[in-house]
């Protein structure tokens, strides 16, 4: 069963403030009489909530005497929600609008059907939930921009330190391969120097997309800096790091890059390090960055790593990937 309904809850001016006065939001006055109390109990538990996810889940449970066993989920713009697992077979999905502005799309997902029954209290039901989840969306996207680099869309350095931390923990306490690249675009300056900053802002959006493409969905890209860019590789190996890296910097290399109305070549130089089991998440990356900068200096275009100690299982990567790999 699959199903779809539009609510657009139209407030003609008088908006929920979060603020209880015992009295229902005229907006929810559609509401049978009553259930009054239990919606603006409901949503006076649903405004104490900023989270996203805590505020499905705690409208999942309340209203779990009232409908048929759900998951909820949301499909919002620019708002990178991780998606709810573990749904059911049938799905009814929500087009949430709060007047005539589209919001979000929810989906609830069952095991059951829905009955018209459900359908109806759902439509009632998700008009408490709407206000609550437009504050959080709109918190949820400003932090997002803290932590987002303008230019290129990636996540930013403030990001990159609170992630590689977190990695670093669960990599650790896990036990798993934890892997990080830096990548530096080859004569950047020149490059904004020659052509101007405009290009040079392209050259950057360009070099962004290559490296989104070569990827795998678990990696993390961020925008270190300048023309600097980090990945982080969870549960990678040394040798997958290189094969990772390789393409990043073929990928590069092949060709010239359009610049607006120009096309110029443009290489990247590359350093990786695996996490060893007394790194911190400084020592990680200072390994990858000072590879980086021995890629520089051996030529550019290249693909470096310092690491000692590291074993690999295809003996023939060995001479390609220890300490060096050089390429043109």
């Amino acid at each position: 069963m699959f199903a779809i309904s539009t609510v657009n809850i139209v407030t003609q001016g008088h908006t929920d403030s979060g603020k209880s006065d015992y009295r229902l939001p005229e907006y929810l006055q559609v509401l049978p009489q009553y259930q009054h109390k239990q919606a603006l109990n409901l949503l006076a538990r649903l405004h104490t909530c900023l989270d996203i996810d805590q505020l499905l889940v705690t409208f999942e449970r309340s209203l779990q005497t009232e409908l048929t066993e759900f998951t909820l989920s949301i499909d919002c713009p620019d708002c990178f929600v991780p998606v709810t697992v573990n749904r059911g077979s049938k799905q009814y999905l929500f087009h949430l609008f709060i007047d005539n502005e589209y919001l979000c799309d929810l989906s609830l997902y069952s095991h059951t059907d829905f009955t018209e029954a459900d359908a109806e209290r759902l439509n009632l039901w998700i008009r408490v939930l709407a206000f609550p989840l437009r504050n959080a969306i709109h918190l949820h996207k400003m932090r997002m921009q803290v932590f987002r680099d303008g230019l290129t869309g990636v996540q930013n350095r403030i990001a990159l330190d609170q992630a590689l931390s977190r990695e670093v923990a669960s990599a650790q306490r896990h036990q798993t391969e934890l892997s990080l690249l830096v990548i530096d675009i080859d004569h950047f300056k020149s490059i904004n120097d020659r052509y101007g900053h405009s290009r040079g802002d392209i050259a950057l959006q360009t070099t962004t997309n290559i490296i989104r493409g070569c990827l795998r969905n678990s990696d993390q890209i961020f925008r270190y800096g300048g023309e600097e860019f980090v990945v982080l590789l969870t549960h990678t190996e040394p040798l997958g790091s290189f094969i990772l890296a390789e393409r990043i910097r073929k990928a590069m290399a092949e060709g010239d890059h359009l610049l607006g109305d120009i096309r110029i070549p443009i290489t990247v130089s590359i350093g990786f390090s695996t996490m060893q089991w007394n790194d911190t998440s400084e020592s990680l990356f200072d390994k990858a960055d000072k590879a980086m900068y021995t890629a520089k200096k051996s030529g550019r275009d290249q693909v470096c790593c310092l690491d000692k100690n590291i074993s690999y299982e295809e003996s023939n990567y060995k001479e390609q990937i220890f300490p060096l790999s050089s390429h043109g």
